[in-house]
């Protein structure tokens, strides 16, 4: 593995204690033919900590001309996988609703710098689900451009799971002696009433995270690892479910994790709450909404009955002339269906299906809409009223170079 010494010119120097191992991790990141993941590891004290956190904020020389690869830390001490998902995916810039939709979109994006980053991911040993926080490790590390760099504690099962079956680079901070060192040690932080609209929006979006999972994953609710479940019928499981509360967290997931003002955080708690939800805690996440800017009209989702939900969208506009008050939505099958903008009831269908997925519409006065498929051509469905020259083509045609500009 090649030297790289740290230097002043670096940011500053590691701890002291730990510059032979920041030698190390630095000359790990410069070897295209190290391993994907390196792990940390030593005694409570030695400094693993200390050593991330060095590396994430002290970079290549200044003046280089090279770009520097971002390095995200982000710590684990009592994440769930499903949090650490989110927390990973909002740092890099992309949407995971599950662990493996991070893997996938990160695998996606190595022409974005998502696709060029360093993550640093402290505490694995003290992870709320340090075996699934494992698996999801292994996995990220099978794409191509993203390196990881893992700070688990010896003497626990983290390092073992994580060096077996993989090639691993291995930075140990014991010292020769194994002699374990002294740390402060770890409090529990109270969790919030979960059942408390107020509270969660207010709390630490990863604990209350951390809380739904397990204590949903102990009661025997489905869908706690892998992502937010498929609800129930409304008021089942309604305890365990904290009046609906707990679904819609897990159905806004992300959006919620992320840096925000609480008043933003129940705006979007309350646009995914379903209708089966508790009545009382609409007023209470309104009320705390009101310092954002935004507000919320309606909201329908899978599940919902009144009115039922209009099935998934893959893209949405308003209409206009003879189509006022009604919004267009595009699915998967090519077909756009009405609903009233007013409370998303259905309102009929457009007389026409688009062979393939329809990527975007667009009314016109008259009551005409076009329709462009994922294969660049144009679809139009006549209006009522007499057309404008400009949209006197063929019902289908192929537009040049319409996907690539």
């Amino acid at each position: 593995m090649p030297s790289a010494t740290p230097s002043p010119a670096d940011g500053g120097r590691p701890v002291t204690g730990t510059e032979t191992e920041a030698t190390a991790l630095l000359g790990w990141l410069t070897d295209p033919e190290a391993p994907r993941l390196c792990l940390v590891t030593g005694a409570p004290g030695s400094g693993k900590t200390a050593l991330l956190g060095w590396f994430a904020k002290n970079g290549p020389r200044a003046g280089r001309p090279r770009r520097r690869t971002a390095r995200v830390l982000v710590p684990l001490a009592g994440q769930s996988a499903l949090g650490a998902t989110w927390t990973i995916a909002d740092r890099l810039g992309v949407v995971a609703r599950s662990p493996g939709d991070l893997v996938h979109a990160l695998a996606t994006s190595e022409a974005r710098p998502a696709g060029r980053a360093v993550l640093l991911l402290t505490d694995l040993h003290a992870a709320a689900e340090p075996a699934a926080l494992t698996d999801l490790i292994a996995e990220l590390a099978g794409v191509g451009r993203v390196r990881l760099v893992v700070e688990a504690r010896s003497g626990t099962p983290a390092p073992a799971a994580l060096r077996t079956d993989r090639r691993v680079a291995v930075v140990d901070l014991d010292g020769e002696d194994g002699t374990p060192g002294h740390g402060a040690p770890e409090r529990a932080r109270p969790l919030p009433d979960l059942s408390d609209p107020v509270a969660v929006c207010t709390a630490d979006p990863l604990l209350v995270t951390t809380a739904y999972v397990t204590g949903a994953a102990a009661a025997g609710l489905p869908g706690t690892l892998d992502g937010p479940e498929v609800p129930g019928r409304p008021g089942e499981n309604a305890a365990e479910d904290h009046g609906g509360l707990r679904a819609a967290w897990m159905r806004a997931g992300q959006s919620l994790c992320r840096e925000q003002a609480p008043a933003e955080r129940a705006l979007v708690l309350l646009s995914a709450l379903g209708d089966g939800a508790d009545p009382r805690l609409r007023p209470a996440l309104a009320a705390l909404a009101e310092g954002s800017p935004w507000r919320l009209r309606w909201a329908r989702h899978r599940g919902d009955l009144t009115p039922p939900w209009p099935g998934p969208v893959t893209v949405l506009g308003a209409a206009g002339g003879p189509l006022e008050g009604t919004l267009l939505v595009g699915d998967r099958t090519g077909a756009v269906r009405l609903l009233h903008e007013a409370d998303a009831s259905p309102a009929g269908r457009l007389a026409h299906t688009v062979p393939g997925r329809v990527t975007a519409l667009a009314p016109a006065p008259d009551g005409t809409v076009l329709l462009l498929d994922d294969r660049g051509r144009l679809h139009t469905v006549r209006g009522t009223t007499p057309r404008a020259p400009y949209l006197e083509r063929s019902p289908s045609e192929r537009v040049p170079n319409l996907r690539s500009r």
